[in-house]
């Protein structure tokens, strides 16, 4: 039983452990749990798992106080859902991916003596992981940072699930820094970040080298990219500009730099990719997550950060124009990015799970 989700964060990583479970062993079912508000009640189905719902909201910092009522007034009901799953599957193993869906079932599952694992992909756990690592004796964790954070007396250093698709294109992947001209991909999300395309588009418009030294692609999300559209339009700017990016393995495969946000999947992407980054991190993640995965990576060498009240055209350029002058450090900072990843990490995660079940 796979638990939790919410953000694709949680739920591409999930469906990478769910494969790896079914190549492992062919004669397992794999059951997800989530809710219908997150991305699991759509990629799930799709991916052909079956998923059981169990309705909760969120209890983060940044959660208004009637939602967290909700919650509180939702939760035993949850609790009572998650114990009549657990008995009627009667699951081999109970893995949490972390998001608030995760919690009841969890506990309930650690409570009745279910073998449980706690998934962890960011520097920082989550409200949900920290809390259940009290009570589930094994964590999976990507970054040493999350140790200090975690109390179960069992963990585990593993990799970040990537996609398929995407480790298939790391062998034939070219790294050139010193051709003239480098590729600059720029993405925030499968929603856009405003923030970022504010900021990169006036750097378009008013950096006169940037063409010279980069080719651009510039992924802007549903809610922006009208607006950025007509800008570049109107100013004859030489930039591929996309509401969504549909073939992400082949974009990485093609960029040499990358502008992005530093949710957990992304950085697992950039580190199989071997891809210098500058990352801005979402300020409003909740305990302030992408900030301290960010920091890891750029601790290690493996990128630059830029806080979002310090993103401007002119900060934004500055980097990139050092980054382009200085094709040994790419060099370096590919390397270092690489440092994070692991490959079939799924399959690593899938060992754990099975030889301590």
């Amino acid at each position: 039983m796979i638990v939790g989700g919410g953000t694709g964060g949680h739920v591409y990583p999930a469906l990478s452990m769910a494969e790896a479970f079914k190549k492992a062993d062919p004669k397992l079912d794999v059951h997800f749990v989530g809710t219908r508000k997150g991305m699991e009640f759509k990629l799930v189905p799709e991916a052909g798992f079956k998923l059981h719902l169990v309705e909760i909201g969120r209890m983060n910092h940044n959660v208004s106080k009637k939602e967290k009522l909700i919650t509180l007034l939702t939760l035993p009901l949850a609790f009572l859902k998650s114990l009549f799953l657990l008995l009627k599957l009667r699951p081999k193993a109970v893995v949490g991916v972390g998001g608030y869906a995760s919690v009841p079932v969890m506990l309930v599952a650690a409570v009745l003596g279910f073998k449980c694992f706690i998934w962890e992909p960011n520097a920082i756990p989550g409200l949900a992981n920290r809390v259940l690592s009290k009570f589930v004796k094994n964590a999976l964790l990507i970054f040493d940072e999350a140790k200090k954070h975690v109390k179960s007396p069992n963990v585990y250093n593993v990799g970040l699930p990537i996609r398929d698709d995407i480790e298939l294109q790391i062998e034939s992947k070219n790294y050139d820094y010193k051709k003239k001209k480098l590729n600059l991909l720029i993405f925030g999300g499968s929603q856009g970040a405003r923030a970022i395309n504010e900021a990169v588009s006036e750097m378009l418009l008013t950096e006169p080298k940037v063409f010279e030294y980069f080719n651009v692609v510039h992924q802007t999300g549903k809610h922006d990219i009208e607006k950025i559209e007509k800008i570049y339009k109107e100013n004859n700017t030489p930039v591929d500009v996309m509401t969504y990016i549909s073939d992400m393995p082949e974009k990485l495969k093609w960029a040499d730099i990358v502008i992005a946000r530093s949710g957990a999947s992304t950085l697992a992407e950039l580190a199989a990719m071997g891809l210098p980054s500058i990352l801005i991190p979402y300020p409003l993640a909740s305990d302030n997550h992408q900030q301290k995965n960010a920091m890891a990576f750029e601790k290690a060498g493996a990128a630059k950060m830029l806080l979002q009240k310090q993103l401007t055209s002119k900060a934004l350029w500055s980097q990139l124009e050092e980054y382009y002058t200085n094709n040994h450090q790419l060099e370096e900072m590919s390397k270092k990015a690489k440092g994070f990843y692991k490959k079939s990490a799924a399959d690593e995660i899938v060992s754990i799970v099975l030889k301590n079940s």
